[in-house]
This record gives C-alpha cells, structure tokens and sequence, in this order.
C-alpha cells in the first residue's frame, strides 16, 4: 500500500510540474511592437542641379584684340582682379562684322587694309575673298565710309565680384566680339538647386517650403534650404522615347560649403505640408474584414482584443493609424495567429513601429 501512494505521490508531482508547461507551450507565441508617435511632413521628390546663385555676365563694350588672359576656367578672383590685357590697336568695323558674321556684304576695304587684316581673319577661317567679294558688291559712297570707321577699344577686364570664372571666350593673340560674354564669374557662396517638378505635384508646392538636397557628389551630406521661386511656364522634357511636362523650381541652398559645385546634380525632396505628428504600425499587423473596416489585434488587461483603426497616409515602413491606436499599445505583428477576441497568447520579442 506504501508503494502504491508512493507511485501516486510521484505521478500527481509530475503532473503537477509538467501540465502547466504543456499549457505554456500550447499557448501561441506572438510578436508585436509598440506604435512609436513621430513627426512627419507630406514631400513631393525631383531632380535637377545645382547652379550658383548670383552669376555676372561681363560683356565688352568694343571689339578688341586680346594681348594676354591672365585666368582660366575654375579661378577664384577677387572683386577688381585684373582678368585679361587688351590690345589698344584699333579694329575696323569690317574685320570685326566679317570674323563674326561672314555672309554681310555692302563693305568696302582697301587693299592696304585687306593685306593688314588678312592674317587676323585666317585665324578664325575666314578668307580673304569675302572681304574682296564685298568690296565689289559696294556701290556707294557712304558704305565705303562706314566700313572704315575704328572704335577705340578697352584696355583690360577687372572682375566685377568675387566669385569662380565660370565661363570664359577669351584667347590670347584672339579677337573679342560683341556677341557673347567675355567672362562669366559665378559666386560660390551662394547656391540653388534647380528642379523639375512634374506637373501632376507642381499645385501642392509652395513658396518657402522647406526643403532637402542631396546628391552623388555631395559626400553623403544633406543639405537644407527652401522654395525661392516656382517658374511661371512649364516646358516639356524627353526621357528616352517618352516625354513629361515639368515645371522649374529654385530652392536656395542653406549654409552651402566646398562640397557644392555648379553644376552637380540634385536630388530634392521638397514639403508640401506642415510637419505633423503620427503614429504608425506595420502593413502586416493591419487586417480588414467583409465590411472593409481595418483593424488590429492589441493586448490589453492579459488578454488579446480586436481595436478597429482608421489608417491614412502609407509610408515605406508602415501606415498611419489616425484612430484606435495611442503609443504604448501592444499591437501583435502576426496577426494570422490570433483566433480572435479573448485569445490567449505568449509575447514574444518586443519593437518599435517605425515611421
């Protein structure tokens, strides 16, 4: 009889110790996470480049020759540098009009000064049969006088402001023209990204928007800035063989340093609503039933409840809960493993919704 209450005794013991681990183990484990509240802003994305902001064009007044360049293109220069010496011999007229524009007639020239020039316009690829061809064709006087008026030029060229040459038509033992800046100075403190907005999100963007730029030659940094100007025109651009209407946008660049070249290309991310909070949770804890209405399962008070929820908007990570979600509810992440309210489960692990 001992025996048996023995046997008993060990039997109830370990089942004693045993059931409520058989118990634990039918319990499903389940994931969840934690809605994390945080700031978001609605943002539109484009491409473009980058530009100096404050870019002076230097134009020559005469036509002049070239007696020596004293920068090149990438020189930083002060405001006043000398850039360039001039030549202070004369240019007639009609050395100047036929180096730029070949096809005029009605120019009279003499044989002296056709002999002068002959070399100055070989430079350029331009015979001296068009200056005899001329010639001939001139049938009045008063061409004849026009043709051999000379215009005093400049002595040299001075930077405007300080700033980066970037542009430069300027050739030492060369001739000058009229038609096209002598130099282009670009000021390098101060930048824009200019971006082509597609036309369907042009109405959301708005004038002082905030605004970031990044991009491959900027080292990983992430520059601030916002909307200076939104151009008043939209033009159409090719992408292979389709195309797409787009409309330009200035963003000024905040704080702008060495790593910004004119013409980097940009990538920008520019808002278009105020900065907002929100709470989100991930696509895979959201479930909707027949009647479309989306839900969550939450943990509360030990036990596993269904918490209706109104989503808005998707991010990359997670969607918004406008409604039904507060942070610090446990919100299960493997939703397909609850049977429904009232379900007992085992957490496991813990998390973050991002946002």
């Amino acid at each position: 009889m001992r025996a048996v209450l023995s046997i008993l005794v060990f039997i109830i013991v370990i089942s004693v110790s045993i059931i409520p681990y058989i118990v634990y183990t039918a319990v499903p484990a389940v994931s969840y996470v934690e809605p994390q509240q945080s700031i978001h802003a609605s943002s539109i994305k484009a491409t473009g480049t980058i530009q100096m902001n404050d870019i002076r064009d230097v134009y020559l007044t005469q036509p002049v020759m070239v007696d020596e360049v004293l920068v090149s293109l990438g020189d930083s220069v002060e405001k006043g540098e000398l850039l360039a010496r001039l030549s202070t011999t004369p240019v007639p007229l009609a050395a100047l009009a036929l180096s730029q524009q070949p096809a005029l007639t009605g120019l009279d020239i003499t044989s002296a000064e056709l002999s002068q020039y002959a070399a100055l316009l070989s430079q350029y690829g331009i015979d001296s049969q068009v200056l005899i061809d001329a010639m001939q064709e001139q049938n009045t006087a008063s061409a004849a006088t026009a043709s051999s008026t000379q215009i005093v030029p400049e002595k040299e060229i001075r930077a405007p402001t300080a700033g980066i040459i970037t542009g430069l038509n300027l050739k030492a033992n060369g001739l000058a023209g009229l038609g096209q800046p002598a130099v282009t100075i670009g000021n390098n403190k101060s930048f824009v990204a200019v971006a082509s907005v597609r036309e369907s999100d042009i109405s959301l963007v708005k004038l002082g928007a905030a605004a970031e730029i990044t991009g491959n030659g900027m080292g990983g940094k992430v520059y601030k800035g916002y909307v200076s100007r939104i151009y008043p025109t939209a033009t159409k651009v090719l992408s292979g063989t389709a195309s797409s209407t787009v409309v330009q946008v200035e963003i000024v660049i905040d704080q702008p340093d060495a790593r910004l070249k004119h013409g980097f290309t940009a990538k920008v991310e520019i808002e278009t609503s105020d900065p907002r909070e929100i709470v989100t949770v991930p696509y895979e804890a959201v479930r909707q039933d027949r009647n479309n209405t989306e839900y969550v399962y939450v943990y509360r008070d030990t036990q596993i409840k269904r918490q209706d929820i109104t989503t808005g908007i998707e991010l990359s990570t997670g969607v918004e809960a406008v409604e039904g979600l507060i942070p610090g509810d446990i919100v299960i992440t493997e939703p397909d493993r609850i049977s429904g309210d009232g379900a007992l489960v085992r957490l496991r692990g813990e998390g973050k919704a991002n946002a």
